[in-house]
């Protein structure tokens, strides 16, 4: 096997003459969104680590725009205007539309709808998804029609082909619906049947498909089960505490917006039993029920599982402390968050500079060069595209996504967890293999299957230069296995 070594700094000019781009030189630290479009472009039936329906949204997304990150990042902000469209609303049914703009532009203030959001990935989804199940399961309970009780069925399903920690959205609407005064009128007609056979008849395909891969995603899931309770009473202490954080800039925004004699001395609010015990529930079961559920399956928390939880805190703040909104309030509503987004569009330069100063290989790593190298390469050897790839991550997924001939990527060289690749594939079609130089797992792949099969490149590859700094370059190992015919 041939190895040599090159220097390869720049994709735009040659060495020597980078290119100054913006602040953000990635998708997004990790590499999710370059991961769901690997997803996406298989069409299978669920993934090793999730369902499937946000990569596949993904996909349909890239059908019809370019593959560059500005579209990436639309495709998150579509997503999260549908979910605050779905709130305003859901609040629409229960309060005036006063108290629909102020719910809604208060959540311009927690970050899962701000900075948070710009990564579409699993839990992002749900900021959509999870407001417009609960949307339709409202009309559905009240009105036990056909048509609310099939749309809440559809997108309970398609909350639960994202992630499955939807169930407890689920859960949490059960128990709204066995808590409320019209528990019986709701449970006597077709409506909570037709919504459940809706559910299974989506599921259906993937739940199929789970079978036959003995429950995959589930295996994966245990991952995050741990064996040590003073652990898991400790993480799921900072998982409610860092709630309490996110939800602070809202709770101070909403004091300034209202004045504390008006919390002081709350109006009662016109509303039933009922839709307070909804209100309530849509607000806090989840947490609850996922605090809960924590404890008892020793589950280990991340703050992200909250993106989609905090939908309808507004409206339960201006419901419970009886706020009855008057002009003047929202106006001062609507200037608060003005003047919010204006300082933080003014601060985004200095973040921008401390980014760069960190010297953080997450936003400085040559992703989108990694990939025009690689793809240079292998034309310029074999003469055809570039149909498979395999190696580090998240170098080996934005090669698929940044590469114009977006291969398919052999996931952990695993044909287990990378259906669409066969042994033939990899003999007819060829393979690149990115390994960091530090990976020494990726290397160990390279040594055992493709030492004789393939050229070896060690190659230095930079970033383009920044605004505030030149990243360093990054060692790769690169193996091209030549096709045969």
């Amino acid at each position: 096997m041939g190895d040599r070594r090159e220097n390869w700094l720049d994709p735009g000019g040659g060495q020597g003459k980078n290119k100054i781009p913006g602040a953000r030189a990635n998708l997004d630290k990790w590499g999710d969104m370059a991961e769901n479009f690997v997803w996406g472009q298989e069409w299978q039936l669920g993934y090793y680590k999730h369902p499937p329906l946000f990569a596949w949204i993904t996909a349909l997304w890239f059908k019809v725009f370019p593959n560059v990150d500005w579209a990436y990042f639309l495709l998150s902000q579509v997503n999260v205007i549908i979910g605050l469209a779905s709130i305003w609303f859901l609040v629409k049914i229960f309060l005036s539309d006063r108290h629909a703009l102020i719910a809604v532009i208060l959540l311009e203030l927690v970050p899962f709808y701000t900075f948070l959001s710009i990564k579409f990935n699993s839990h992002s989804i749900m900021l959509s998804l999870w407001p417009l199940t609960t949307l339709f399961f409202c009309h559905a309970y009240a009105k036990r029609r056909a048509v609310p009780s099939v749309l809440f069925g559809f997108f309970a399903a398609l909350a639960i082909l994202s992630m499955y920690y939807s169930l407890c959205l689920l859960a949490a609407l059960f128990l709204i619906s066995i808590l409320r005064n019209e528990r019986r009128q709701y449970y006597t007609s077709f409506s909570p049947y037709v919504s459940a056979i809706v559910i299974l008849v989506v599921l259906a395909p993937h739940l199929f498909w789970l079978f036959n891969v003995d429950f995959l995603p589930v295996h994966y899931a245990t991952g995050h089960i741990v064996s040590d309770p003073s652990r898991i009473i400790t993480n799921t202490a900072k998982f409610a505490v860092a709630q309490l954080l996110y939800l602070l800039p809202l709770a101070l925004a909403f004091v300034a917006i209202v004045g504390v004699r008006a919390i002081r001395r709350p109006q009662q609010l016109n509303l039933t039993g009922s839709k307070r015990v909804t209100i309530f529930g849509i607000t806090f079961f989840p947490f609850l029920l996922t605090i809960g559920g924590a404890l008892v399956l020793q589950v280990e928390l991340s703050s992200v599982w909250a993106l989609p939880m905090w939908f309808f805190i507004g409206a339960s703040l201006l419901t419970f402390l009886g706020i009855d909104l008057i002009t003047a309030q929202v106006r001062r509503g609507v200037a608060i968050i003005f003047a919010f987004q204006l300082f933080m569009l003014s601060a985004s330069p200095l973040v921008a500079l401390g980014m760069d100063l960190s010297q953080n290989r997450a936003w400085t790593s040559p992703r989108k060069e990694l990939a025009t190298y690689v793809s240079d390469v292998w034309h310029q050897r074999f003469e055809k595209p570039l149909r498979i790839v395999a190696g580090s991550k998240p170098y080996a997924d934005s090669i698929t996504f940044y590469s114009a001939d977006h291969p398919s990527l052999f996931i952990n060289f695993d044909f287990r967890i990378s259906p669409w690749i066969s042994a033939e594939r990899l003999r007819t079609e060829g393979l690149a293999i990115v390994c960091l130089q530090a990976d020494q797992s990726c290397l160990a792949e390279i040594d055992e299957q493709f030492r004789a099969r393939g050229e070896r490149i060690t190659v230095h590859i930079k970033s383009r230069r920044s605004i505030f700094s030149d990243p360093d370059p990054v060692e790769f190992v690169i193996v091209l296995v030549r096709p045969e015919p």
